[in-house]
């Protein structure tokens, strides 16, 4: 019988092998053919289906715990953010039809199921030119069940009836304010392809 500390080493292992972890360098990078952007620092790319539902990808500079940057590159009318909830409930589908507070509200939504968020608070919202098309930005603060506060934003357009955002969080007492500057880059020179 193994013992527990090696029985736990084990299971990270594993765990860690089922995810595909790669470096992204800072140059243009073309994300699930949909969507091209051009970070300005090295990230560390942690899937392209971590949640299990839309062609997105996720980066991270510190951990996903700390900061996550997240690229939902081209979501289908219809189609939920994530496949499902914390407690496996169905998330609200994103609509071809939605306005920019609608997304924004969806968005809102899906957090509280993804991550059993808690004092979700989403305001900001504006017009902003993503990617070669008029789109939007918000953006959003919320508590997670480790208690850690965390801030985000959040810039994307409806374009051809698929949704198209960059979402980008991170702890609040420092992971956000950190690479703030890096995201803004990131959003700045994103491209719908």
């Amino acid at each position: 019988m193994l013992a527990p500390q090696v029985a736990a080493f084990m299971l990270a292992l594993a765990l860690a092998a089922c995810t595909n972890f790669g470096l992204i360098e800072p140059k243009r990078v073309t994300l699930q053919g949909a969507l091209s952007v051009e970070p300005g620092i090295a990230w560390n790319q942690l899937g392209t289906d971590v949640f299990g539902s839309q062609p997105h990808v996720l980066w991270t500079a510190d951990g996903p715990l700390l900061n996550r940057l997240v690229f939902y590159a081209g979501v289908a009318d219809g189609k939920a953010l994530v496949a499902s909830g914390a407690r496996g409930e169905r998330p609200p589908p994103f609509r071809a039809t939605m306005s920019a507070t609608e997304v924004m509200e969806l968005f809102e939504a899906t957090l509280i199921r993804l991550f059993q968020a808690k004092a979700v608070t989403a305001r900001g919202l504006r017009p902003l030119n993503f990617g070669g098309a008029p789109g939007f930005r918000f953006e959003i603060s919320y508590v997670g069940p480790d208690e850690l506060e965390r801030d985000g934003l959040a810039a994307g357009s409806v374009h051809f009836d698929k949704l198209y955002l960059i979402y980008f969080e991170g702890t609040r007492l420092y992971h956000f304010d950190k690479y703030l500057n890096e995201v803004e880059r990131i959003v700045a020179s994103a491209r719908i392809l």
